[in-house]
């Protein structure tokens, strides 16, 4: 059931920076059903802003504002919410903040009048963002793909992109993807490690290629050698990996993947297809402060299935193309 509309400020207020912050703020847009105002910030970082913006204009969603923040810039910030503070400091009735770890758009978020604050997800973070938030005894309101117990009184409203299904209706068909990230920076594993793994799963099974979705910031040095593997297609969505696949209206069966937010999303939004979390050789999860809360959230999943490590989990892979050539022929014609 719709919220109904505060009778004094009836808007509503988005700040997001990310393609998936935006999947999240569509999903509420639509399910509030109120009027709103939406800023979009835009870092500079990766391919970032060019998905961010052309999924704004794909979901048809009104940009009110765009604020040109680098990463760290102070004056940036101050700049460019010099130029919005009218429409900033206007009542609102809710604002939802994509990002509770972003302190561009939390300081934004402190200046705005409102009555209700609600983070969006920004990945798997949320599930860091709710410890912190039981830690610090605030209850502040989510919204979220993600199914977690409330603080308190916490109000937690929970969706399954039903608003995306609903626009865009996909059909199943042969197909395996590699979901990709930049886990390098956390030491979690080495560049040469991942694509030593990613080039055996490609090789495990010939009759498909294995197409490969970058992360926007993965390293483009990286990429270029993925690119050069044999079976391997690598390809790059203009505007996030959820609505490429949604817009194709053909999904590819198998995706695999270490521990991309995405299997959370892409199960959801494609509950026929199979998502297969692996765990490269040299691969280290503890990276992660959060890994455990978040395997216990991908194990609850009934599409989401767990790989042994390193090679024992690519000689998985064979047994699913035997599988497969059991239920039938493949169509390599015309792959997902």
């Amino acid at each position: 059931m719709r919220d109904k509309k505060s009778p004094r400020s009836p808007i509503d207020l988005y700040l997001v920076e990310t393609p998936f912050q935006l999947l999240g703020a569509y999903e509420a847009i639509r399910h509030f059903g109120v009027p709103y105002r939406l800023f979009i910030r835009l870092s500079g970082v990766g391919r970032n802003d060019e998905q961010l913006q052309m999924l704004a204009r794909e979901l048809g969603v009104r940009v009110g504002g765009v604020l040109r923040i680098q990463k760290h810039s102070r004056k940036d910030l101050l700049m460019e919410v010099s130029k919005c503070c009218v429409r900033i400091l206007t009542k609102y009735n809710r604002i939802f903040v994509g990002s509770y770890f972003s302190r561009a758009l939390q300081l934004i978020a402190a200046f705005t009048r409102k009555r209700d604050v609600v983070f969006l997800d920004d990945g798997v973070a949320t599930y860091l963002v709710q410890e912190r938030l039981k830690k610090l005894g605030r209850p502040i309101s989510l919204f979220t793909l993600f199914d977690l117990p409330p603080i308190q009184d916490q109000r937690i409203w929970v969706h399954k992109f039903e608003a995306l299904r609903e626009r865009y209706r996909s059909t199943i068909s042969d197909g395996r993807v590699f979901i990709g990230q930049n886990l390098f920076a956390s030491g979690s594993i080495t560049p040469q490690a991942y694509l030593k793994f990613v080039m055996e799963l490609a090789e495990a099974d010939r009759s498909l290629p294995l197409i490969y979705i970058p992360h926007r910031t993965e390293p483009k040095e990286l990429l270029k050698k993925i690119g050069d593997l044999p079976f391997v297609d690598i390809q790059y969505p203009a505007s996030g990996i959820e609505l490429y696949f949604l817009k194709k209206g053909c999904v590819p069966k198998e995706f695999y993947s270490v521990c991309s937010t995405a299997i959370f999303s892409l199960s959801a939004m494609f509950p026929q297809a199979k998502f297969f979390v692996v765990s490269p050789d040299g691969y280290d999860p503890s990276k992660f402060p959060h890994w455990q809360r978040i395997a216990r959230g991908l194990k609850s999943i009934p599409n989401v299935f767990f790989l042994p490590r390193g090679n024992a989990g690519v000689a998985e892979v064979k047994h699913f193309q035997n599988d497969r050539q059991v239920d039938g022929p493949v169509n390599l014609r015309n792959p997902c």
